[in-house]
């Protein structure tokens, strides 16, 4: 199985886990540096748009990422050659951080033009609104304090604590960090999925044969139902993943490919 494994995907696989083991050891303040920071916090540095695909945040975030380079990489690494293979990676990669940048940014953008207005009119029932809005799960959690403030809107205790609620919010989230090879990787499976549509992939969960255009739409669909859904805890860039199939996509369209009779 290794013998199939080809230069480039294996450099980036050693890369990827000799940066996780690093930031392991030297502790998080290293990750910190690289990861890629929301662009309106003084953390945010450019070099980050490439620096990010190569950390990961947990043992499993690594694995899953590795195990899918390493399985279809080489496909298209064999068929492009390795310098063609390696910058469209990078592009995914890079192109998938900007464009999660991009909407992150509009995300913020619209949470802070909220906050604002909610200050110069602080109140029970707009507080309640904004949070189900905007943070649905936060929403739910305070759920005693909005009733309390929804009992007694003209408190000014509550009302000053519902303002640095809101603001609170904001700072959280503009510290929000994106780490892994998730974007270049989605590069890759779309690029596997367009040039070799009906290559069988053989599962594991379950262990029946699909074809590979199938994969690439069922990834596209859970991706897109896990930004709408926006489930409490969950730490997925979803939107960073569909970023990559559209770089990878654009890029694909831009070089002319097109299937291949190969599979």
């Amino acid at each position: 199985m290794f013998n199939n494994l080809s230069p480039i995907v294996l450099n980036l696989i050693i890369i990827n886990v000799l940066v996780y083991l690093s930031g392991n050891i030297i502790g998080y303040g290293a990750n910190e540096i690289l990861a890629l920071h929301y662009v309106g916090v003084g953390e945010f540095n450019p070099i980050q748009f490439f620096t990010y695909m190569f950390v990961h945040g947990s043992g499993m975030h690594i694995f899953s990422n590795m195990l899918g380079l390493f399985f279809f990489g080489p496909v298209l690494e064999k068929y492009w050659g390795s310098k063609k293979f390696l910058i469209y990676y990078i592009v995914c990669g890079i192109g998938a951080g900007m464009l999660y940048s991009a909407y992150i940014y509009y995300d913020m953008y619209t949470l802070k033009s909220a906050i604002n207005i909610y200050i110069q009119n602080p109140g029970a029932l707009a507080f309640s609104d904004f949070l189900d809005k905007y943070v649905h799960q936060v929403y739910l959690q305070n759920f005693n304090f909005i009733n309390s403030f929804a009992a007694d809107p003209t408190n000014e205790k509550y009302i000053n604590e519902s303002v640095e609620f809101v603001k609170s919010i904001y700072i959280s989230k503009s510290k929000t960090q994106m780490v892994g090879a998730s974007g270049a990787l989605y590069g890759v499976l779309l690029g596997v999925g367009m040039i070799f549509p009906y290559m069988q992939v053989f599962l594991l969960f379950p262990p029946v044969p699909l074809k590979m255009m199938y994969i690439i739409i069922f990834y596209c669909l859970t991706s897109i139902y896990g930004m709408v859904q926006d489930q409490p805890g969950d730490n997925v860039a979803h939107f960073a993943h569909l970023s990559g199939m559209i770089v990878g996509f654009i890029l694909l369209k831009v070089w002319g490919e097109k299937r291949s009779n190969y599979y």
